[in-house]
C-alpha cells in the first residue's frame, strides 16, 4: 500500500489527515523519507491548527522521550489518529504504534520504549 495521494489543492483535510497517519504508524521514521518528511509536516500542522482535535503531551507520562525525541511527533499523530477514529486515548493502545515505529527506526533505545509499556500496563492494571 502505497502513501496516500497528495490533497489536490495542496491542503490537507480531516479524512486526508486521519488515511495518512494510518498509513504512516507503519513505518520507521526515516522510511520513505521523500515522502515522510512532507506528510509529517502537513499532519501536524493540520493538527495545531485543527479545533477539532485538542493533544496535550505532558512529558513525565512519556519517559522514552528523553531518549528518544525524535518520537514526539508520531506520539501526537498516534494521539490524532485514535481520536479521529473516535477512539478514547488509551496509554497501552498509543505505546503499540508508537513502539511499532520505534522498532522499525534504527537508531532508537527499543529498552526505553519498552519500559514504558511495561510502565503504562502496570499502571493501568492498577486502576
Amino acid at each position: 500500500m502505497g502513501a496516500p495521494a497528495w490533497p489536490a489543492d495542496g491542503t490537507p483535510n480531516r479524512d486526508w489527515v486521519q488515511q495518512a497517519i494510518e498509513w504512516r504508524v507503519h513505518y520507521g521514521l526515516h522510511d520513505c523519507q521523500d515522502v515522510m518528511l512532507a506528510l509529517d509536516a502537513m499532519t501536524l500542522e493540520w493538527i495545531s491548527e485543527s479545533s477539532e482535535l485538542s493533544i496535550e503531551i505532558n512529558q513525565d507520562d512519556w519517559s522514552f522521550l528523553l531518549q528518544s525525541p525524535e518520537l514526539l511527533s508520531p506520539l501526537i499523530q498516534v494521539q490524532a489518529m485514535l481520536l479521529l477514529q473516535g477512539h478514547a486515548l488509551d496509554s497501552k493502545q498509543i505505546m503499540r504504534h508508537v513502539r511499532r515505529i520505534g522498532r522499525k527506526t534504527n537508531g532508537i533505545s527499543h529498552r526505553s520504549l519498552r519500559q514504558d509499556c511495561r510502565t503504562i500496563s502496570r499502571s493501568s492494571n492498577e486502576k
